[in-house]
């Protein structure tokens, strides 16, 4: 399953209003307990065996306290829905909300009360749903699977009403989630949803096999409660390599920190303003409704689109010095020089082409290869706006940063010339969501990234652009 995030308000436009809004949800998702206990209550099926309830409780907190963090963008994967699934069929509707409500007792106390109250009210609406979808598909319960015989009766009594019990409870919890981060955080719930669902879909899928082969085992097989102790070995098994990959995920990460700290090496304000240009490049892409591995792919590109800056020639933009024809071929370097270094890392493939063509211009006048319109890369449109946004507010005109009121409505004047008029819309709809300061950075040189040296080099390729 997935959970909430260790913060859910971030800093955006109308905090108070984004906390008010929190809150209400986090309410909200509680009053759903509250509802579904009342609809377990009215159907009757009270959990009689206190023994397995009490099972299921512990092997819930033990699946809560295992999981791993940060496998995928700041999801957290865990088994507490395979115990939910089981504790549906094996003590219905009401021992699938207690269960729920138990697992995540063991939160950390210094996670906010927010988070804590949502994570425990969402696993508990998981296994509700769980517990009531497999009631309404005719589900069969303990007392029923003893007269069940084969594998048909098997598969059609138990196996497809526990299937579709497991994946309305996926959809329940990227519905929820999805819904407390678009309130917390600004993520359009669109793409957040979608990307939930493709992300983890799979895995509930397997997660409801191994579900359906421990109720198998617990009452069919009349393994009773060693079921558990035969199931914990697919379980870690599994957890073992979501370890894995969340290991993976963290050396990837490590090593974009250490592309960046290559670059900042070289220029002081180079990390800083690629670590900037990659949050805006996020909230660009998740404002254009891209999936999630693209939103990634542009995530990774803003941070490491200048590292080819390593090999800029010193003095070119120097205050007030014209670009001479040899300075614009050194400009037009360094997207191939970064290109040229993270070619063979392979994790990084997606990200390439937005590196290699971010200063390409929508009307065919920029550099390395002269692409206009959408024959330059959608990712590359993303980081040449964000770059542009970026420089604007960081650096702006002679050392003075413009508001992000003022950067916007210079990227829409150049909209359909410099940039792409469709991320520029992205750009502000990625504003209304998130706030974003201007800051100041020293220095007395001209930066690349400024719109006005992306006009020069323009006037000096003239006629050949166009």
């Amino acid at each position: 399953m997935t959970e909430a995030p260790p913060g859910l308000a971030v800093r955006r436009p109308g905090d108070r209003d984004s906390s008010l809004g929190v809150g209400l949800f986090v309410t909200g998702a509680v009053a759903i307990d509250v509802v579904l206990g009342l609809i377990a209550l009215s159907v009757g099926q009270i959990p009689s065996h206190l023994g397995v309830l009490a099972l299921l409780c512990v092997m819930g907190v033990m699946s809560w306290v295992v999981r791993e963090p940060e496998v995928g963008r700041r999801i957290v994967l865990s088994f507490t829905s395979i115990v939910l699934v089981v504790a549906a069929v094996l003590v219905g509707p009401l021992g699938a909300l207690i269960v729920g409500v138990v697992s995540t007792v063991v939160q950390p106390r210094r996670a906010p009360l927010a988070v804590r109250v949502f994570n425990m009210a969402m696993c508990a609406a998981l296994g509700g749903v769980a517990a009531l979808t497999y009631l309404a598909a005719g589900g069969a319960y303990p007392a029923e699977m003893a007269g069940l015989r084969g594998a048909g009766p098997l598969l059609r009594e138990v196996g497809l009403p526990l299937m579709l019990a497991d994946l309305c409870m996926a959809l329940a919890n990227a519905l929820l989630l999805s819904g407390v981060l678009r309130l917390s955080q600004g993520r359009p719930f669109g793409p957040q949803f979608r990307s939930m669902c493709l992300d983890t879909g799979p895995i509930y899928i397997g997660y409801g096999v191994i579900a359906f082969l421990w109720v198998v085992l617990w009452v069919p097989a009349q393994v009773g409660w060693l079921s558990s102790v035969l199931v914990l070995g697919p379980l870690f098994v599994a957890r073992w390599a979501m370890v894995q990959y969340g290991d993976l995920r963290r050396a990837q990460l490590r090593s974009v920190d250490a592309f960046a700290m290559v670059l900042e090496s070289r220029h002081d304000d180079g990390r800083e303003h690629s670590g900037r240009v990659s949050q805006l490049a996020g909230w660009i892409a998740e404002a254009l409704g891209l999936p999630a591995q693209q939103i990634e792919a542009a995530v990774r590109a803003g941070m490491l689109h200048d590292l080819g800056r390593i090999a800029e020639p010193v003095g070119v933009l120097r205050t007030g010095r014209r670009l001479t024809p040899d300075d614009i071929d050194g400009l037009r370097r360094h997207p191939q020089v970064a290109t040229d270094i993270l070619g063979g890392v392979d994790f990084l493939a997606p990200a390439l082409p937005a590196i290699a063509h971010h200063h390409e211009r929508w009307d065919g006048c920029g550099y390395p290869s002269g692409l206009a319109g959408e024959d330059i890369p959608l990712l590359a449109r993303v980081i040449a706006v964000a770059d542009a946004f970026e420089f604007l507010t960081s650096e702006g005109r002679d050392g003075r940063p413009l508001s992000a009121q003022h950067a916007l409505a210079e990227c829409q004047d150049r909209a359909g010339s410099q940039l792409d008029p469709l991320v520029v819309d992205g750009l502000e709809r990625a504003l209304t969501r998130h706030a974003w300061d201007s800051t100041r950075r020293e220095g007395t040189a001209r930066c690349h990234d400024d719109p006005l040296v992306s006009d020069e080099i323009a006037h000096h390729r003239g006629g050949e652009c166009r």
